[in-house]
């Protein structure tokens, strides 16, 4: 769809990304937070002092039509793991977001023998481009200790969602249900969801909160990295739309 729309595809890493391809990139960054009432995550500085001390762990996928910056999305880049993303365009594509954020890593994690590629967190449209959800976890610290009780009762009911919301997600994936529209996915994990039990887990100690969330990965089957529980799919599936 994208060459169809007269778009190609540029894999930049820290050394190839000067200070003028930041700003192009940076604008479409800022330009996609902004329609959505919100303010960049990371300032123009940070990325620039990322590629020129971490050169070879960072990676933007530029998307250009007739030359010019048109989307982009930014990655960092490990030995086997390929993470992902922060996007930006300048306006709306046809399927130029999955494009730019999803197929582009897939296609770099098979030429660069990349056995992993986590995109991000959220989105069960992600089943039909090839990923399963992981779990993983995020550490807090509560400065208000009358806070803690509160937070742990949520945690606790909270992760009991996700366990059970990561099964129905996996289940209806490994029966076909992936290869549906993304919007019909919704509703049957929703379905299968609610008819599921599982045993509650503790999330807290003290007043440091771990919050578990929901990822998502496509990958080989492979030891998880420190910090993750990982479920991984064949890497055939790596090329999977």
């Amino acid at each position: 769809m994208s060459q169809k729309q007269g778009i190609r595809f540029r894999w930049l890493t820290g050394r190839e990304l000067d200070a003028a391809i930041w700003a192009d990139v940076y604008q479409l960054i800022s330009l996609t937070f902004l329609r959505r009432g919100s303010m960049p995550y990371f300032s123009f500085d940070f990325f620039v002092e990322v590629s020129q001390r971490m050169p070879d762990n960072i990676l933007v996928v530029l998307a250009e039509q007739n030359r010019q910056p048109t989307a982009a999305a930014i990655f960092y880049v490990s030995d086997a793991v390929l993470y992902g993303r922060y996007w930006g365009s300048d306006s709306q594509y046809n399927a130029l977001h999955f494009e730019t954020c999803y197929y582009q890593g897939i296609d770099f994690c098979i030429a660069n023998g990349k056995k992993i590629f986590e995109p991000g967190t959220q989105g069960e449209h992600k089943i039909s481009r090839g990923f399963t959800p992981v779990s993983t976890w995020s550490a807090h610290w509560l400065a208000r200790p009358e806070f803690f009780a509160a937070v742990a009762n949520y945690l606790e009911a909270e992760e009991r969602h996700i366990d059970r919301y990561i099964e129905a997600v996996i289940l209806i994936a490994r029966t076909g249900t992936r290869a549906r529209a993304s919007r019909n996915n919704s509703r049957e994990i929703a379905e299968h969801y609610l008819d599921k039990q599982r045993r509650p887990a503790g999330g807290v100690s003290r007043n440091r909160v771990r919050i578990r969330h929901t990822g998502w990965t496509v990958g080989s089957w492979r030891r998880p990295f420190a910090g993750a529980l990982v479920v991984r799919l064949p890497a055939r599936n790596l090329s999977l739309v």
